[in-house]
Order: C-alpha cells, then sequence, then structure tokens
C-alpha cells in the first residue's frame, strides 16, 4: 500500500496539466478498490478486473521506467474504463463499497483517498464524515507512514469543505492545522496540496497562507526554494502561479 500511495502521488505529480483521458485518477482507484475487495474476500467485479487489467499495464511501465509506452497504456486503459462505464462516481461508489469490507488499518489506508474523491465529486457530507473520520482514527496509528497523511488530509478536506460553506476563517484554521503534520513519505518528496491556500488567497485571505507555507518547510526539505518564492510572492500581494502535481494529489 505504501508503494501505491507513493507511485500515485508521483504520477498526479506528473499530471498537473494532462486532460482526463492521459490522467491516472482513475486507475489508483481501481487498483485501490480491488485490492480492498480482495481483502474483504468479496465477488469479483467483472468491470474493475478488465479496468485493473488496463491499469496494471500502464503501472507496470512507471515502474519500468517507460513513459512514453505508460503514457499509450494509460490512454488505453481510459478509453477501456469509458467503454465499460466506469466513470469516477462509478469507481467511486464501488470504492467505497469495498471500504466499507475492511476494517483496521487496511480502513486508514484509504480514508484520505475516499475523502478526496467524495469532495471532488460533490458528496460533501460524506468527505466530512470520512475525513473526520481519518483524524479520529490517525491517533492509533503514530508510527505508520501514512500518520502524517491523515493528519494533513483530513484537515485539508475539512478546509475545503469549510470554504465551499463561506466559511473563510475556519477554512485558514485547518490549512494552518493541516501543515501540522509530522509528515509522511509523499509530503515529504512531493510537498503540499496547494488548492486550499490558492482559494484562499482568490479571495484575499493571506496570513493563514503565509503561515501554511511556512510551516510546509517544516517537512518539505526538497522544495527547492518554492515555498520562499510563494511566500515572496504572496507578501507582494499576488497570487503564486501554481502547477503540476502541488494542486493535484
Amino acid at each position: 500500500m505504501k508503494f501505491l500511495a507513493l507511485l500515485s502521488a508521483s504520477l498526479l505529480c506528473l499530471s498537473g496539466q494532462q486532460t482526463s483521458t492521459e490522467s491516472p485518477h482513475r486507475c489508483s482507484e481501481v487498483t485501490q478498490t480491488s485490492r480492498l475487495l480482495q481483502a474483504a474476500n468479496a465477488p469479483s467485479d467483472e468491470d474493475l478486473k478488465a479496468a485493473g487489467s488496463a491499469c496494471e499495464r500502464y503501472f507496470t511501465l512507471m515502474r519500468d521506467r517507460q513513459p512514453d509506452a505508460a503514457q499509450t497504456a494509460l490512454v488505453n486503459a481510459n478509453a477501456t474504463m469509458d467503454r465499460i462505464g466506469l466513470t469516477e462516481m462509478a469507481i467511486f461508489v464501488r470504492f467505497e463499497r469495498a471500504a466499507a469490507g475492511v476494517a483496521g488499518i487496511q480502513r486508514f489506508y484509504v480514508l484520505a483517498d475516499l475523502a478526496k474523491t467524495a469532495f471532488n465529486l460533490g458528496e460533501i457530507g460524506k468527505a466530512e464524515a470520512l475525513a473526520r473520520e481519518l483524524l479520529l482514527e490517525a491517533p492509533k496509528y503514530p508510527k505508520d507512514w501514512n500518520y502524517g497523511n491523515a493528519l494533513y488530509y483530513g484537515n485539508f478536506v475539512l478546509g475545503r469543505i469549510a470554504l465551499r460553506r463561506g466559511d473563510a476563517p475556519a477554512a485558514g484554521k485547518y490549512l494552518v492545522e493541516s501543515a501540522h503534520t509530522p509528515g509522511s513519505p509523499q509530503l515529504n518528496s512531493f510537498g503540499p496540496n496547494v488548492t486550499l491556500a490558492k482559494d484562499l488567497l482568490e479571495k484575499g485571505v493571506t496570513a493563514p497562507v503565509l503561515e501554511y507555507f511556512a510551516l510546509c518547510k517544516n517537512f518539505w526539505k526538497a522544495d527547492r526554494g518554492q515555498l520562499d518564492g510563494w511566500i515572496a510572492t504572496v507578501r507582494r500581494g499576488s497570487v503564486p502561479k501554481f502547477f503540476g502535481g502541488n494542486l493535484e494529489y
């Protein structure tokens, strides 16, 4: 599960400018859903099996460092999912159902993706419940590699929900709280998701964003000066030009 999370994060960092046929989102969720169904000894899903086979070809080529062939495989995998009707929502329904069949650390590993996907699909009530569950579960696994992700994304999703509801002060508090994470393999390597920070800046809210960027320095040591650049841009009264995976994963 840790390897899949790292691979998914790296893929999303490359997908910031991609079209829907080139995005790895659905493949990542298909793979996680299939593994959850296996763990729960649930009946096989023929559509997921077909999609999983196509997606596995893509992941294998990425692991083998064959990006051009992998890109072709990804387009083919998304075309397969389009053909059999595996939309983002259809996959989410299966993902949610599969997650309900597991417990403990297996469910802990997928709660962040479930919460983020629910929010992106407009399932705000579900997103809130999943984010709160994630934050409640996190203290049970303080030594696990996913602990930092849980603290980060639980607050991140709640912040996005608060802003969606028009509560910018609460959103800013959740943003700052998310950056109090100790980090994780994914956050340490690829940095934070800046979507909520960007949304707040576009509404003229700067103080919590500046605090957030400063706190992110505690775990994102390989930022190559990006955080300082973003801080300087905000202090000049502008919104940084964010790009790539920091707006995606």
